[in-house]
């Protein structure tokens, strides 16, 4: 069921000669169903939504085993999201773990930084970090503030 309304409303009340006798013909006619559908426009009718859908391209590039560079693209189609370029290199800090720094433009915010951290061995694969600290950081000035967390068996 769907309402809609773009109308006004004037209510002057009731008269009532009689306050004991309850059965006016002004009160009887009140209903509220009828109420709700003459204040708005009702109707009962199937409706669909669009399901946001995610589009990430991402280009990796190794310059050696311990530096590498993400570069890449994000857009949520069918929400209020800004198309999204980003910049994200990497260095392998031990034989498991690897560090990312980020910084992106567009998205719900103009422009992001972040930070990453990896471990990685035979068996799992574990990420945490945020791509909004920048919210954390300066809360006055920006808003956007956020965290992740990936874990995955191998």
């Amino acid at each position: 069921m769907q309402y809609s309304s773009d109308s006004v409303l004037k209510f002057d009340g009731y008269h009532i000669n009689n306050i004991l006798d309850l059965k006016d013909s002004t009160l009887q006619k009140v209903n509220t169903d009828s109420v709700i559908r003459k204040a708005t426009n009702a109707r009962q009718e199937e409706f669909n939504s669009n399901i946001p859908t995610y589009l990430i391209i991402i280009n990796k590039i190794y310059f050696s085993r311990q530096f590498a560079l993400n570069t890449g693209f994000r857009y949520i189609f069918h929400a209020n999201y800004k198309p999204y370029v980003f910049v994200e290199p990497e260095y392998k800090i031990a034989n498991r773990f690897t560090i990312s720094l980020h910084v992106g433009y567009g998205g719900y915010a103009r422009l992001n930084t972040g930070i990453g951290l990896v471990y990685n061995n035979r068996n799992w694969y574990v990420k945490l970090g945020s791509n909004s600290l920048q919210g954390y950081i300066l809360p006055k000035q920006t808003y956007g503030q956020g965290a992740y967390f990936s874990i995955a068996k191998i």
